[in-house]
């Protein structure tokens, strides 16, 4: 099934459709479209691209982002590293925050870290 989902930027909430919704106004009261991957978090939750996960590898945070024709997860906060979202390489895939929610805080403790491992010289 083709989902997909933009934020109001008036209600501060996502807006759901499928491919059957004739969709416009980009830019001035919503935000990106995203797209869901067809795929469910451990706790039954839809995955969309944009939104923000952890997996049971370690202390990572990844974004849900669309690259090379499919979905994947990119290790924040430089996107240098990149998994296919399918990959039996991370398991338990847990959705913690969307694009416009509590996202900053998200992001904020991944880039404090790496810029703690940078200064340490890992």
């Amino acid at each position: 099934e083709i989902k997909f989902r933009a934020w109001n930027k008036n209600e501060d909430c996502f807006f759901y459709w499928n491919t059957s919704f004739a969709f416009g106004g980009i830019g001035k009261v919503w935000g990106e479209i995203e797209q869901f991957t067809g795929m469910y978090d451990k706790n039954g939750k839809e995955i969309y691209e944009g939104d923000i996960c952890k997996v049971d590898d370690g202390d990572n945070i990844y974004e849900v982002i669309f690259y090379m024709g499919g979905f994947r997860l990119a290790v924040l906060p430089r996107k240098i590293r990149v998994y296919d979202i399918g990959s039996g390489l991370l398991k338990n895939i847990e959705v913690i925050e969307t694009t416009y929610n509590v996202l900053d805080t998200a992001k904020q403790d991944a880039e404090r870290k790496s810029e703690e491992l940078a200064n340490n010289g890992i």
